[in-house]
């Protein structure tokens, strides 16, 4: 999706995007009328896969114009963008819940695709300062993925996805077979992540914009978001009985580290590209939402499955030593690498800093007598 804003443009491909997906999204309400189940399985996969592809235009396109029209504030506004998400996220399965009792199933996607038509043809008049024709793109992602201090954060928000899509997808049957919850307390669980990710999310955003460097922040949040996996579990080893109390407290560690994990790592990204000189924020910027976007989806496709059949196998409590393991080796060592390789920059800087500074002033030394020579020189003329 990156190149594809080479074509037509942050605000077309966002445009094209959200079209894809309101009439998906809208067709996806009418398949219950066809009489046959193969039809109906072929159609609704491919109204997916379309709806996918929409997705990832509107994202990219929507990301590619933060630098220019937030050129300081790029992590708040991906901050508010995780919250608008996230509040999604949690109010969108009572809000379906309730619109298929109302009007069934056609009247659930029947009024989402018409509130995204009203946002599609809206985006031209709000976006009016990019034109709907192509952007001036230098490049391609090859050069972004052969950077390996970017393409470390990508790994990393993979890894966190990865364990994100674990707890979601076993965390309803480890809630109902230890503690027989019922299916309403069950989803007000699942909403707590939700929730204080919305919440938190522009908040470490603010943060994270004012400081120079989002890396401690990623570090102390795969910290965070390592215990509240262990305390989740939790893991047997550290012989902490299971008791909703741990249940509660190691889901709100993970949303509060997860949080921040995600916008930290995208916005050092970021930082790094700029290092590199870069040209064209629109270019760079859809290059690195379109790798954001693969990364998210790469371990919430992997996570669902794999933990699913290691929940079978073993158990939540064993599974959850492999969640620390993938947010250890994936997560925590390569961040330790980007703190050691920017402490050795730092250190570069300083001592280059310093040899200019000798230089300067051995060279103005020189020239001071130089003058007072010339000065001696004229006197006694």
């Amino acid at each position: 999706m990156g190149p594809l804003v080479r074509k037509l443009g942050p605000t077309k491909t966002l445009f094209v995007g959200l079209l894809l997906q309101a009439v998906t999204t809208t067709l996806f309400g009418f398949l219950n009328l066809i009489p046959t189940l193969y039809l109906f399985m072929g159609i609704s996969i491919l109204l997916r896969i379309l709806e996918g592809v929409g997705f990832a235009a509107s994202w990219v396109g929507s990301y590619s114009v933060i630098p220019e029209v937030y050129p300081d504030d790029v992590a708040v506004i991906v901050g508010s963008m995780e919250m608008a998400q996230g509040f999604g996220l949690t109010i969108g399965p009572m809000i379906g819940g309730l619109l298929f009792t109302i009007g069934g199933f056609m009247a659930t996607f029947l009024l989402p695709g018409i509130i995204l038509f009203l946002m599609t043809f809206l985006t031209p008049f709000m976006f009016t300062k990019f034109p709907m024709g192509g952007a001036n793109y230098e490049g391609d992602i090859r050069i972004v993925l052969r950077k390996p201090r970017i393409l470390i954060n990508f790994v990393i928000l993979a890894a966190i996805t990865f364990v994100l899509s674990s707890i979601n997808a076993t965390l309803t049957p480890f809630l109902h077979s230890t503690f027989n919850m019922s299916p309403l307390t069950i989803g007000f669980m699942l909403g707590l992540h939700g929730a204080l990710s919305a919440v938190l999310s522009p908040i470490w955003g603010y943060i994270i914009g004012k400081i120079d460097t989002s890396v401690p922040v990623l570090l102390g949040a795969l910290v965070i978001d390592i215990l509240g996996v262990a305390i989740l579990g939790p893991l047997p080893i550290l012989g902490i009985p299971v008791s909703l109390l741990s249940t509660l407290i190691g889901m709100s560690l993970f949303a509060i580290g997860s949080g921040a994990a995600v916008l930290s790592s995208f916005n050092n990204s970021i930082s790094e590209s700029k290092l590199y000189s870069f040209s064209n924020d629109n270019s760079i910027m859809a290059l690195l939402s379109a790798c954001y976007i693969f990364s998210y989806s790469f371990g919430t496709t992997l996570g669902a499955p794999i933990s699913g059949y290691m929940y079978d196998k073993i158990g939540f409590s064993q599974a959850s030593y492999c969640f620390v393991c993938v947010l250890t080796i994936f997560g925590l060592l390569p961040t330790v690498y980007i703190c050691i390789t920017n402490l050795r920059r730092w250190i570069c800087l300083t001592n280059e800093r310093q040899r200019l500074l000798r230089s300067s002033y051995s060279n103005g030394i020189k020239h001071s007598f130089s003058i007072e020579r010339e000065v001696n020189t004229s006197t006694k003329i």
